[in-house]
């Protein structure tokens, strides 16, 4: 039920925003996603992600306000055009190019600010590295992770 709810709500705020696409429900990924491909729905994606961070709040908070008393939301990552699946990939190349230099320098690395989803991707990708560690440091919006070799 969460579920259709969560569509219904992607649709009327798209459909009340004056955007159309089509709104579907991936299973297999942790979290599920929802999948809004269209064209013409940057906007919805704003710059590094902000306006698509913004609208998944909002359907989350009136998706919660839309279940019966006592049923939990779904759990859920709401995607446009693939951007954020894009962008994951993308952190994890960063990522594993990162640590190889660490590796092959022996000195740390800092990259650059993240936001928390972000820097979560990126200790995930590199927390099965032995030879490594992560670390978040700083305070938002300049909060970043920084690579170390594990001393041995």
């Amino acid at each position: 039920m969460s579920k259709e709810i969560i569509l219904d709500t992607i649709r009327d705020i798209l459909g009340k925003a004056g955007f159309s696409g089509k709104t579907t429900w991936v299973e297999g990924a942790i979290p599920r996603a929802c999948v809004v491909s269209e064209e013409n729905l940057s906007a919805l994606i704003g710059r590094q992600g902000q306006n698509l961070g913004a609208f998944e709040h909002l359907v989350r908070v009136i998706s919660t306000k839309k279940l019966p008393e006592g049923e939990p939301l779904t759990d859920f990552i709401l995607d446009v055009n693939n951007y954020r699946k894009t962008h994951a990939d993308e952190l994890i190349t960063l990522a594993r190019m990162s640590a190889d230099r660490v590796v092959s320098t022996g000195r740390a690395e800092s990259l650059s600010p993240m936001n928390a989803f972000e820097r979560k991707i990126v200790h995930t990708e590199l927390s099965t590295r032995e030879d490594l560690e992560t670390q978040s440091i700083g305070t938002e919006p300049n909060r970043r992770v920084v690579i170390k070799r594990v001393s041995f």
